[in-house]
Parts: structure tokens; C-alpha cells; sequence
């Protein structure tokens, strides 16, 4: 056997320390409360795989499936499994989503020393309740539009005195249904009512037809009667299809399910958020030193007159829905890439006269005649900066 080149001993020697002292990639791991496939889960991950792409960090996803496991033992073992997985990646950041998963796992993180960064969202129930905030915790808290949708339901629903809410039992539901109490009500929540098998529900819906409309809060953790989980779609259609009155959300999935209209949260910013706070902290910053935050509003917009309403809704795509209320019927959807893809916030605008609507998304300015309902393009190509901020007609 010849001599080993030292020089080559040395170089492989270097190049193994250099692979061996290489810092890993950093690791957010997402905790949902819920499962793939539920609308506001699947909306809050759609918000952090856009907020985290470019970012370096290995994403991994773990679903805990409350809504269909609502057993307390399911969800206990479903918090260690969570739990199990942050020991075996020792992730920088643990992004949490909803109740279920603060409750089960996320608090356990609160505040111990050597836990990794909690960055949570979609939580209903006071931060408190969790131990947050602490000094490796922040996230954004969850308040539905109470007031904003009432008032909704008393301008497009005349002679409408009273509205029922009905719902699932379940964290969420425990939680909202005081905060809804301490909210202005235009038109008053008269019954708050809870089902937890389908035929309950169907009793409910059957005994609100005396009021102005029905709040459908949530729906997915209905079970049938062989107490199988209830496929909430089909929950939804009969629930449309056997009701008179106006049928509103305060949940974006709920409106994409078949409810009338709703002033919704956006599932899509708390993933956004819970990203870009991720993003902060694998950057150098304490989560404890970022606040908390509260989610924003989705309004609609009413033209001058009264007699069309314009709704932007953020899901997969972004979506602009044209009611004519009058009619009492969607008289165009449009539909462009979601604003997140192209860094470029909708905005817009009604002429004076009420009859155009114009707004931008995608760069590109559009302009939806009431009087005809066609839309037509009037420029493309716009800058991410270029918006709808005044409209004017000769």
C-alpha cells in the first residue's frame, strides 16, 4: 500500500468538520387543531406556506383533528403526539392553530425554559387562558365581526328584529358565545342555541323560522346518529334547503358552504401573520417582544344608492362577489390570484352615482357596470403600489 497524500488526509479531514459544524436548517413546525380538508385549516396553511415561502426553514405539519376526535382522551393524545414531535425536530418555532391545540399542547410550552418559539393563531378563548403572553409566545387572537354582521343583516334584511345563533358544541363555541354577549347588536341574537347530532340541528333550524335570519356559527363536529362525524357540507345543504330565512356567517367556510352572505374573518391572515412572525423570530427577535395582535376586518361595500353590495373574499383565490340587493341575487363573481401571490392588496371603489365599481388586484384596474353587469379591463400591468383611491364620473 503507497503513502496517503497527507495534503488529501488534511482537505478530507477539513471538509468533514465543515459538513459535521454546518448549522441545520431551522424548523417551524405548524401544530393544527383541526384536519386537512376543513376549510379554516386548510385557509390558515395556505397563509403560511405563502408567507413562508423563500424562507429557508423546513416546514413540518402536524394535525391533532379535533373536530372529528372530540373524545378529551383523543385529544390528550393527540397533544403528546404533537408534543413527541417537537422533542425528536426540536423546532425553532411551533406555529399553533385554534383552541385545541393551545389547550392540549401549547401551553405546556408557555414560558418553560429551553421550549422552542410559540407562535399561535386562531385562538377564540382570552390569551390568559393559555398562559400567553409569555416570553417565547405571541400570536393573533381571533374576534368575529359581531356588530359588523348584524348591522349587515339590518341593512339588507328589512323589518328583520331578531337573529338566532346555532352552533356545535366545542371550545370555539365556549368561548364565543360570551364575547358575542359583549358585542353591539343592531339587530339582537335573541337564542343562542347548541346541537351535537344532526337531528338536533335540524330541530333547531326547524324552530328558528320565526326570526329575521339564523347565524350558523359552527357546524363540524355534528355527529350523526351512529355517532360518526356528519360531513358538514351536507350539514349545510339541507340546512339551506330547508330554511326561509336568510341563512348568515361570521366563518368564511360557512358563506362558501351555502350561507347567504357574512362580514368573515380570514383564515388566510392569521397563516399569513403567524408566518411572518415566524420569519421575525428565525431572524433574531424574541416572540415575546412582538405583541400580540388581533385580527382585521373584511367589510363589504355598499354602492351610494343601496342597491348593490360588493364583497372581497380571500380563499385560495381572491373572489369579488356583486349582489344585486334588490334582487336579492349575486349577479357576477370575478376572480383573480390571491393578493399574497403578487404582493398587491386589493382596493377599491364606487363611482358617485353608485353605478361602476372599480378595484384592482392581480395589476390589474377593472370596472363592473350595475347597469349591465359586464366587467371590463381599463389597464393592466399596474404597479403593486397602484390602487383604487377616488372615482370620479363626468
Amino acid at each position: 500500500m503507497g503513502m496517503e497524500n497527507p495534503m488529501k488526509t488534511l482537505l478530507t479531514t477539513a471538509l468533514a468538520c465543515v459538513a459535521f459544524t454546518m448549522p441545520a436548517a431551522d424548523t417551524v413546525l405548524v401544530v393544527h387543531s383541526y384536519h386537512s380538508g376543513y376549510g379554516w385549516t386548510d385557509g390558515i396553511q395556505a397563509g403560511i406556506d405563502a408567507g413562508m415561502k423563500g424562507s429557508a426553514a423546513k416546514v413540518e405539519v402536524f394535525y391533532m383533528d379535533a373536530k372529528r376526535r372530540t373524545d378529551p382522551a383523543d385529544r390528550v393524545a393527540a397533544g403528546k403526539a404533537a408534543m413527541a414531535r417537537v422533542e425528536a425536530l426540536k423546532p425553532t418555532v411551533v406555529i399553533t392553530s385554534d383552541d385545541a391545540a393551545q389547550t392540549f399542547f401549547a401551553k405546556e410550552l408557555a414560558g418553560k425554559a429551553g421550549a422552542p418559539a410559540v407562535v399561535f393563531n386562531g385562538v377564540n378563548a382570552e390569551a390568559a387562558t393559555y398562559g400567553f403572553p409569555a416570553a417565547n409566545v405571541t400570536g393573533m387572537l381571533e374576534r368575529p365581526h359581531v356588530t359588523q354582521c348584524l348591522e349587515f343583516v339590518q341593512k339588507i334584511i328589512p323589518g328583520a328584529t331578531s337573529v338566532a345563533f346555532i352552533s356545535d358544541p366545542g371550545e370555539v363555541t365556549d368561548a364565543m358565545i360570551p364575547f358575542f354577549k359583549t358585542q353591539a347588536q343592531p339587530v339582537p341574537i335573541v337564542a343562542y342555541d347548541i346541537a351535537k347530532t344532526v337531528e338536533e340541528w335540524k330541530v333547531l333550524v326547524a324552530k328558528h323560522q320565526d326570526k329575521g335570519a339564523i347565524l350558523v356559527h359552527n357546524y363540524q363536529s355534528l355527529k350523526e346518529a351512529d355517532g360518526q362525524p356528519a360531513d358538514p357540507k351536507a350539514v349545510m345543504a339541507w340546512t339551506v334547503a330547508n330554511t326561509k330565512k336568510p341563512l348568515v356567517a361570521v366563518f368564511d367556510f360557512a358563506v362558501r358552504d351555502g350561507c347567504v352572505f357574512g362580514i368573515t374573518e380570514s383564515a388566510q391572515e392569521h397563516g399569513e401573520e403567524s408566518a411572518r412572525m415566524a420569519r421575525e423570530i428565525l431572524a433574531g427577535k424574541k416572540a415575546g417582544d412582538l405583541p400580540i395582535e388581533t385580527n382585521g376586518q373584511l367589510a363589504p361595500s355598499f354602492s351610494p344608492l343601496g342597491t348593490h353590495l360588493a364583497v372581497h373574499e380571500w380563499f385560495e383565490r381572491f373572489t369579488v362577489r356583486i349582489f344585486d340587493l334588490e334582487l336579492g341575487e349575486v349577479v357576477r363573481i370575478d376572480v383573480a390570484q390571491p393578493p399574497y401571490q403578487t404582493g398587491l392588496t386589493p382596493s377599491s371603489g364606487w363611482s358617485p352615482d353608485g353605478r361602476f365599481y372599480f378595484f384592482t388586484t392581480d395589476g390589474v384596474l377593472q370596472m363592473f357596470d350595475t347597469a349591465t353587469n359586464e366587467l371590463t379591463e381599463l389597464a393592466t400591468n399596474l404597479r403593486p403600489d397602484v390602487g383604487v383611491v377616488g372615482v370620479a364620473v363626468p
